[in-house]
């Protein structure tokens, strides 16, 4: 952005301006003139000097480069092509339009979306949710490859006693290497397998399904509780799309904002004689 605010400057201010003919220039482009002050204007504060004669110099021949290309263009495109104003002219109204209709959406969107809304939104498009991969719901542990506490770590895993259940994550947050430990997590499977080490992964891809899968290297030893599976091109569950959903929702309220804001602007202009329709 700094370079283009620096050559935005330099096309704005150089050979625009009449100077005495005593003023030194850097370059000329036929009738065009860049000025050796124009150009030390552009240069950024506290450089030193080696560094302001290479940008100095680079800043010369890029002006010198575009006006060149500039004289080749007006010479080879047709009256219609050079006649830019109306483009300028479209793009800035579509602009400034962009602009305001942002500001009335950032100041009248409702972005509350309930579980109620996203759960309808789901049922009535069901079909549009299919997955892509296979994902599941996966505790992940990690223990050193020294640990003695797998089969304690796989009875705690396996209870359903509230007292084993804290002991289990509290072991996972003091001893585990990497643990994963959000029962209701949905995971894409080749990403989760993707952390184990390239000698386990085909072996954990063998193991998807329900189950609670073990395996150990050099590295260390692996516990994997997979709790829920769901196979590619099947319905996403509902937890896996909320997110998406909620995006969706929201994209459609922003659309129906804007179509309201046209129409209300439309039917003031009218019944307030701003615009005819002949």
């Amino acid at each position: 952005m700094a370079v283009l605010v620096v050559w935005v400057g330099l096309m704005s201010a150089c050979g625009l301006f009449s100077k005495e003919d005593t003023e030194p220039r850097a370059a000329e482009v036929e009738n065009k003139v860049l000025y050796v002050s124009d150009v030390v204007k552009m240069l950024p504060y506290g450089l030193s000097a080696e560094d302001s004669t290479i940008m100095f110099q680079s800043l010369v021949r890029e002006w010198v480069k575009q006006n060149l290309l500039l004289k080749r263009a007006e010479l080879n495109l047709t009256a219609e092509e050079l006649d830019v104003n109306e483009k300028l002219e479209s793009y800035k109204r579509s602009l400034l339009i962009y602009s305001y209709e942002n500001q009335y959406i950032r100041q009248n969107l409702d972005t509350s979306v309930t579980v109620d809304e996203i759960a309808m939104y789901y049922e009535k498009n069901r079909e549009n949710f299919k997955l892509k991969d296979n994902i599941e719901q996966l505790v992940f542990v990690q223990l050193p490859a020294n640990s003695k506490d797998v089969n304690r770590l796989l009875k705690l895993m396996g209870s359903e006693k509230e007292e084993d259940n804290v002991e289990f994550e509290d072991f996972c947050i003091q001893h585990a290497v990497r643990y994963q430990l959000k029962k209701n997590r949905w995971m894409i499977f080749n990403e989760a397998i993707a952390e184990l080490p390239a000698s386990l992964q085909g072996q954990a891809q063998n193991n998807f399904k329900k189950g609670t899968v073990t395996l150990s290297d050099s590295t260390g030893h692996f516990i994997l509780d997979i709790i829920e599976t769901r196979e590619a091109k099947s319905v996403a569950p509902v937890e896996y799309e909320t997110a998406s959903i909620r995006d969706i929702i929201l994209n459609k309220r922003k659309l129906d904002l804007v179509k309201q804001l046209e129409q209300q602007i439309f039917d003031e202009g009218i019944s307030k004689k701003h615009a005819q329709i002949h």
